[in-house]
C-alpha cells in the first residue's frame, strides 16, 4: 500500500510541475508568466488561444509597447478590431 501511494505522489507531482520565469514571445505569454507566478502546463493552452484567434482574426490579440502589452495580458483586455465591410475570414480560400 504504501508503494502505490508514493507511485501516486511522484507521478502527480511531476505531472502538476510548475515552473518560474519569463521565456517566451511577449504576445504569446500567458498572464502567469508575465505577472511572473509560478506556471504550468495550462500556458501552453493560452498560447494555442492566441494562435487561434490570430489565424480567425488575421490581427494580435494583444500588442503595444512592452508595458502596455503586458499590462493588456494580465486584464485579459484584448484588441477587437473587426472590418464590418470585409472581414478577414471572407478571403480565407
Amino acid at each position: 500500500m504504501m508503494y502505490v501511494s508514493l507511485f501516486f505522489v511522484v507521478v502527480f507531482s511531476t505531472y502538476l510541475q510548475l515552473t518560474t520565469g519569463r521565456i517566451g514571445t511577449p504576445h504569446f505569454m500567458a498572464p502567469e508568466v508575465v505577472k511572473r507566478e509560478p506556471y504550468g502546463k495550462p500556458v501552453d493552452i493560452w498560447g494555442c488561444g492566441v494562435m487561434l484567434y490570430i489565424l480567425l482574426s488575421g490581427s494580435l490579440p494583444f500588442f503595444g509597447t512592452k508595458d502596455r502589452l503586458f499590462d493588456m495580458i494580465v486584464k485579459g483586455r484584448y484588441n477587437v478590431s473587426y472590418n464590418l465591410e470585409k472581414p478577414y475570414y471572407c478571403t480565407i480560400e
